[in-house]
C-alpha cells in the first residue's frame, strides 16, 4: 500500500510540476489539468471496482481525495489558459 501511495503521489507530483512549468512559459496548461483529472477518475473506478477489498478508512480517503481531484479539474481547465498571464491571475502579484 506504501508503493502505491508513493507512485499516486510521485505522479500527481509530475503532473503539477507540468502545469506549473507551463504556466511559467506562457503555455497552454489545460492539458495538464485535465490529465490530472483523467487520472483522478481512473483513480475513483480502481478504487470502487476493489472497494471491498480495502480497508474501511483508506478506500474512502482515497475516493473522496480522487473524486475532489475530478472535479476540481473539471471546473477549473476550462478557465486555466483564459488570462492573459499567470501573474495577472495572481492576487496581490507584482504583475499589476
Amino acid at each position: 500500500m506504501r508503493l502505491l501511495a508513493r507512485a499516486l503521489g510521485g505522479r500527481d507530483v509530475a503532473l503539477g510540476v507540468g502545469v506549473l512549468m507551463a504556466l511559467r512559459h506562457e503555455a497552454p496548461a489545460r492539458g495538464w489539468v485535465e490529465a490530472g483529472g483523467l487520472a483522478d477518475a481512473g483513480d475513483v473506478l480502481v478504487t470502487l471496482a476493489a472497494l471491498n477489498e480495502l480497508p474501511r478508512r483508506g478506500r474512502w480517503v482515497v475516493l473522496a481525495a480522487a473524486s475532489a481531484g475530478v472535479l476540481a479539474a473539471a471546473l477549473t481547465s476550462p478557465g486555466v489558459d483564459a488570462v492573459d498571464s499567470p501573474r495577472e491571475a495572481l492576487p496581490g502579484s507584482l504583475g499589476h
